[in-house]
């Protein structure tokens, strides 16, 4: 069984996942990300190529962030990386449905 067969089992066996604080917070800041960058359009068409060039872009400004900026910043750069991260995994069809199970 691989690593994603062994998730998407454990995942299944969980039910309804209830979010930790932390987590909610956080995508709470991933969410306004993808609002505030609405004016740009979706990425249903993009190219995982380009996404996973910006995804590394991404990194390298958070670890700007982190060793220049404060915790505000790094928590705008932290959002870029997942929100990127979800982009890709959207493409390769990695997510469906309301809860991004299959």
């Amino acid at each position: 069984m691989t690593k994603a067969e062994r998730w998407q089992a454990f995942q299944e066996s969980q039910g309804e996942l209830k979010l930790r604080p932390k987590v909610h917070s956080f995508a709470q800041a991933m969410e306004a990300k993808l609002q505030f960058n609405d004016h740009r359009g979706g990425w249903d068409d993009a190219d995982i190529n380009v996404i996973i060039r910006l995804l590394l872009g991404e990194v390298t400004e958070l670890l700007q962030a982190i060793q220049q900026e404060g915790p505000e910043e790094v928590l705008y750069e932290a959002a870029d990386v997942a929100n990127y991260a979800l982009i890709a995994a959207d493409i390769m069809r990695g997510l469906t449905g309301e809860n991004g199970r299959h």
